[in-house]
């Protein structure tokens, strides 16, 4: 309906790309993904000064393939023995990815958070995490772990075969989660472990109505 008018496609280009590219609503990433790939790109709206354009383009590239739905980028990480753990042949009905820490005041804040969590829904809902350290003291990491009886797949992402884990999945700060079902495909993002064991009753209720709902003739 705006293109008709130059003048209102600019300003709604610019007005909605800023609006859910800061939006703190899980899933609004996916509207400034499509309003920068089907009208910025496309040179649709041309009024971006070329440096600022660059930006956007760049952001929406990094966020596209972390969109709900997607499948989440692959992750080859050692552990604490120098053991290779990839993401993708983790073996469960939910995969928790945890990027978090030791050093961090907000992950110490969660940890007993995600220690419950894990105890609650590891077996009763085959939930795994897979817990990726940005630590860069191999000895406190370990200690950490020790110490907190962190029972899940410890992996360092520094020690990683496959990319920088902060490129592959937008990290900035700790701690930072997504939820992967059991193709490993994004569920929910940048929640805490309470609302992630929320999510996921709810995701199980769910399914569990539709099992028992009679097929429609």
């Amino acid at each position: 309906m705006a293109s008709s008018s130059e003048e209102v496609r600019k300003y709604l280009g610019w007005f909605l790309s800023l609006k859910y590219e800061t939006s703190e609503i899980m899933g609004h990433d996916a509207l400034f993904v499509y309003i920068v790939k089907n009208y910025l790109e496309p040179g649709k709206i041309g009024w971006y000064y070329p440096e600022v354009k660059d930006r956007v383009i760049k952001r929406a590239n990094t966020l596209e393939p972390l969109l709900l739905g997607k499948q989440a980028p692959e992750l080859i990480l050692l552990d604490t023995l120098n053991v290779p753990h990839s993401l993708n042949n983790v073996k469960a009905r939910y995969t928790l990815l945890f990027f978090w820490e030791s050093t961090c005041g907000h992950c110490k804040q969660e940890m007993p958070n995600v220690l419950k969590f894990y105890e609650e829904f590891h077996n009763k809902y085959d939930v795994e995490i897979y817990g990726v350290s940005g630590d860069t003291s191999m000895v406190k990491w370990k200690e950490y772990i020790r110490k907190n009886n962190m029972q899940w797949i410890n992996v360092n992402g520094y020690l990683s075969l496959k990319g920088n884990y902060h490129d592959l999945y937008d990290i900035h700060s700790t701690p930072i989660m997504y939820l992967l079902d059991e193709n490993k495909k994004i569920l929910a993002k940048f929640l805490l472990s309470e609302q992630m064991g929320d999510l996921i009753l709810k995701r199980e209720e769910t399914l569990h109505k539709n099992e028992q709902a009679p097929e429609k003739k």
